[in-house]
């Protein structure tokens, strides 16, 4: 927004000596920040957010030693930061974000002792994060995302015993996340993707991390720990434990054998390794090198809640341990069991290499437990590279499977091959208690619901067989009986999602009440492309029950966020009633949505809902600054109410009067075409303004505690937010 100012700022501010605040916020002004403000010895409050100004921030703000606030970001100031900023002994906030400052972080930074606040996020700073920001014992917020920080995370971060959010996202940061981050008990956000860190394996830290309220990227370690080859076989062994369903094809891996490449014809995962196996043995004085680039199906481990899936990072020309024996006239090759997989009834064992198909091991040769009991084997195939075990009944997805195998009178032999040197048959070893992958899907269906009109929705149970430990998910929508949409229920649709664990879930279809008395009437929910499952029942009837004419439920409706990342309408009117489903929300953070479907609309930490009159649905996303208006009839988001801070010292007009902005108060502005934002209590400082205020809003919005500020919306469509930062409540028409 354009208030009006343009061009510099006057050097001559400098010559106000009484001046206590000056906030110049998204004011167009150019050029860069006159050395002259130094001279304002009774500044507390100094914003010049969202301009165009440029060059260095000057050193001589470092003399004004009664700062409390320094706000310069979303400028384009370049340079350094001044170490003299470390001299502001006052400074309780600095906000430095989205420039294209260079250059280490200060380590007089540090010496604030009082600073509350530090945002760094958004430039080019470079070099390691200083040891000395863990001295800042009053800090709340650490942001620094999104710069060129190197090194590892410093312990002493640990000591920040107020701290809530800290982001370190998006740098070229490296090594362990610090286990002394487990002192910070008060820490609710942790974003630290974008990065190359990984967990400690302390139990301590994970019991640590599932306590806090947003985490973003942290990992376990993937880490190659060492390579050997016998023979064709070359063994990758891992720190942590990796995903069975991982698919690494042969051309992510480049195998040299004394500098010349070597074809990998098969690649096996196993709970810690990885096993290479090669078109031709290697011999025992060959040296050997393995490289890995992670390709489209990467290595990753196995997911654990709450760490995010790490995928094993890649590495050129490791040297590779040969353990491979000097032979004489003849060598074997001994088949070793790379994996074992079971989907239903069919249980696979892939082996290292071709067998001989008239091979006979007996059912009796192999135990499969399932869940530890035993599961009979009906028979048993050898073809190419695999044996097949074929179960007398089949496994469920959520089952825990293994198989032992003892040799017995015809026991399963690798294929004749005439190759020189000789490689003579050799027979496969035996194993006990291997562990199966078990890639049986669960299946989905869908249950009927049906509801009267006064009970303001439908409700549909979706039913996982069994639950799984990775996500399952399968999108749904609603169509036409006799009931019509926008006039008899609410068009709808959306993903459907089931947490690891998860086994129901539950779809609500609003209804749309009118004056007139029917009959039953109908409409359908359709499950459609599944992941990770497959559809058993993929289409359920709602009928809306005929009789008395139906009415909304009176007066504003406050809901509750449904756990997966959305907004939930109530099935009924009723206290008593619990089962939700999301009408608004991806399941995933995010931003935009306006005109589109509430259910495709990604929702950033949403903080409170409200409905008005006229079946309209608002969602305060406190993580984006927005409210937005959701049309009940249609199931769109219509309004998109931006509310991100803007801090302003210029007049603006209310009811025919121009007013100027108190000094030393700070507040929020409504962006044009968005409505006006007025206090409904007078403003608290000497001199208060006449009538309903001058366009504040709360500064409690940029506080990152959504707790701070909840919504309510009355028939008419107004908005009311309650400001406990502030202890006000301001309305939005």
């Amino acid at each position: 927004m354009n208030w009006g100012v343009q061009g510099s700022i006057p050097s001559a501010l400098g010559a106000l000596a009484e001046l206590r605040s000056l906030y110049l916020q998204e004011t167009n002004l150019r050029g860069s920040i006159p050395s002259s403000l130094a001279n304002l010895s009774q500044l507390r409050n100094l914003g010049l957010v969202r301009n165009r100004l440029t060059g260095e921030i000057p050193t001589s703000l470092g003399n004004l030693s009664r700062l409390v606030q320094l706000w310069l970001s979303q400028n384009q100031l370049t340079g350094r930061i001044p170490t003299s900023l470390g001299n502001l002994s006052n400074l309780a906030e600095l906000t430095l974000s989205d420039n294209r400052l260079t250059g280490e972080i200060p380590t007089s930074l540090g010496n604030l002792s009082k600073l509350a606040w530090l945002r760094l996020g958004g430039n080019r700073l470079s070099g390691p994060i200083p040891s000395s920001l863990g001295n800042l014992s009053n800090l709340s917020i650490l942001t620094l995302d999104g710069n060129r920080l190197t090194g590892q995370i410093p312990s002493s971060l640990g000591n920040l015993s107020k701290l809530s959010y800290l982001s370190l996202r998006d740098n070229q940061l490296t090594g362990e996340i610090p286990l002394e981050l487990t002192n910070l008990s008060s820490l609710e956000f942790l974003a630290v993707d974008g990065n190359n860190l990984c967990a400690p394996t302390e139990p301590r830290f994970r019991d640590w991390l599932v306590r806090r309220r947003h985490v973003f990227g942290v990992k376990n370690c993937l880490r190659l720990l060492r390579a050997s080859v016998d023979g064709v076989q070359l063994t990758l062994t891992y720190r942590g434990r990796l995903d069975l369903a991982s698919r690494p094809d042969p051309d992510d891996f480049t195998v040299t054998v004394n500098g010349s490449a070597r074809r990998i014809t098969d690649v096996g995962i196993g709970a810690r390794a990885v096993t290479l196996s090669l078109a031709s043995p290697v011999s025992s004085a060959d040296a050997v090198t393995v490289s890995y680039r992670p390709g489209e199906h990467p290595i990753r481990d196995r997911p654990v809640h709450p760490f995010d899936q790490a995928e094993a990072e890649g590495y050129v020309d490791r040297e590779v341990a040969n353990r491979t024996r000097p032979t004489g006239s003849s060598v074997h090759f001994q088949p070793r069991l790379l994996r074992a997989s079971v989907d239903g009834t069919d249980l696979e064992l892939a082996y290292s290499r071709p067998l001989d198909e008239q091979s006979r091991p007996a059912p009796g040769d192999f135990t499969v437990t399932v869940n530890g009991s035993a599961r009979r084997i009906a028979g048993v195939e050898i073809g190419g590279s695999a044996v097949m075990l074929r179960l007398a009944n089949p496994v469920s997805p959520a089952d825990a499977v293994t198989v032992s195998y003892r040799p017995g009178a015809h026991p399963i032999r690798d294929k004749p091959r005439n190759e020189e040197p000789p490689v003579k048959e050799s027979e496969a070893e035996g194993y006990v208690d291997r562990e199966v992958a078990n890639r049986t899907l669960p299946t989905l269906s869908i249950g009927g619901g049906q509801a009267a009109e006064s009970r303001g929705a439908v409700g549909f149970t979706v039913r996982l067989s069994a639950a799984i430990g990775r996500e399952v998910s399968v999108r749904w929508s609603t169509a036409d009986g006799t009931a019509v949409a926008g006039a008899d229920y609410v068009r709808s649709g959306g993903t459907l999602r089931f947490g690891p664990g998860r086994r129901y879930r539950r779809i609500s279809v609003a209804l749309l009440a009118d004056a007139l008395e029917e009959t039953d009437e109908t409409f359908t929910v359709t499950l459609s492309d599944p992941t990770n499952a497959t559809l058993s029942v993929a289409g359920a009837t709602g009928t809306i029950l005929g009789g008395e004419a139906g009415s909304m439920p009176g007066g504003p409706v406050s809901l509750g966020p449904d756990g997966d990342g959305g907004y939930a309408l109530p099935e009924g009117a009723e206290r008593d009633r619990t089962e939700a489903g999301t009408v608004a929300g991806t399941g995933a953070s995010g931003s935009g949505g306006e005109g589109g479907p509430a259910s495709e609309a990604p929702l950033e930490r949403p903080s409170s809902v409200a409905v008005d009159g006229n079946r309209k649905l608002y969602v305060l996303v406190f993580g984006n600054r927005r409210i937005l208006r959701i049309n009940l009839s249609t199931g769109r988001v219509e309004t998109v109410l931006d509310l991100s801070p803007r801090i302003v010292t210029v007049s603006r007009r209310v009811g025919g009067s121009a007013f100027g902005a108190q000094p030393g108060k700070r507040g929020v502005a409504v962006p044009e075409g968005a409505g006006g934002v007025r206090r409904l209590a007078a403003f608290d400082s000497p001199g208060a303004l006449p009538g309903s205020g001058e366009g504040w809003a709360p500064s409690a919005i940029e506080d990152p505690d959504a707790a701070a500020v909840t919504m309510a919306v009355d028939a008419a469509g107004n908005v009311y937010l309650a400001d406990a930062g502030n202890h006000r409540v301001w309305r939005i028409d």
